[in-house]
């Protein structure tokens, strides 16, 4: 969602279509459906920039990125795939100055680099060029939620497995680490008070890495 003086715009997350949510009545009216888009698809869009006068909108499933101008009403659509349906969807999203990079949920998938001022879209497809077979060949989905942003650095868990994946978007360098043993399957990942804190299926267990000196704590609910 966006949030303006009056109220927020958002992009539904189960059809084709933005709206607007007045604050002070709780009304919600509907804007316009995204040109070229599917009118049934569910999270076509999840994040919206500002950049002048108009708004991005950055997928999800949808197949280009929207720029679109209020006081026109005009949309303009930069494509990010060429295909008649996006396969995976984009995970997450940050912005950097005047460029927006997307993170994928696949590792088949580009990381999508649209620079605002120019208009133009590049793709990060060779990542994971050198990477254990154990990352590269992970098939499907395998980033499930948002990443951790850190200035110019984007990090995931690699899902059900003890990796952690940082793009480095300054350098453009991938890298992968292993944060724990191999029993361990990291579904989450969130960065506060100096630390990484991982979330691992089916327990009760938080992981805490410590990246300055890599030294790692376990805690267990309810002593956290």
């Amino acid at each position: 969602a966006f949030e303006e003086e009056a109220g927020w715009l958002m992009a539904d997350t189960l059809c084709n279509g933005c709206f607007a949510m007045d604050k002070k009545t709780g009304n919600i009216e509907h804007l316009f459906s995204f040109e070229g888009e599917s009118p049934v698809t569910a999270g076509l869009y999840y994040q919206i920039y500002p950049y002048g006068r108009e708004l991005f909108f950055v997928p999800g499933y949808a197949r280009s990125i929207c720029a679109w101008n209020p006081d026109t009403n005009k949309q303009t659509a930069y494509p990010i795939t060429k295909k008649e349906k996006m396969p995976y969807r984009y995970v997450d999203s940050c912005r950097i100055d005047n460029k927006i990079w997307l993170f994928p949920a696949s590792l088949s998938q580009p990381v999508v680099l649209f620079d605002l001022e120019r208009r133009t879209v590049e793709f990060w497809n060779d990542y994971t060029d050198g990477q254990p077979d154990e990352i590269k060949n992970r098939t499907g989905e395998v980033f499930f939620r948002q990443y951790v942003i850190r200035g110019a650095k984007a990090c995931a868990v690699l899902h059900g497995s003890p990796y952690l994946v940082c793009f480095d978007l300054q350098e453009k360098v991938f890298s992968v680490k292993q944060i724990a043993g191999k029993e361990y399957a990291f579904n989450d990942v969130g960065y506060g008070r100096d630390s990484f804190w991982f979330a691992q299926k089916g327990s009760y267990e938080v992981l805490r890495l410590h990246p300055q000196t890599e030294e790692t704590e376990t805690y267990r609910w309810p002593d956290l």
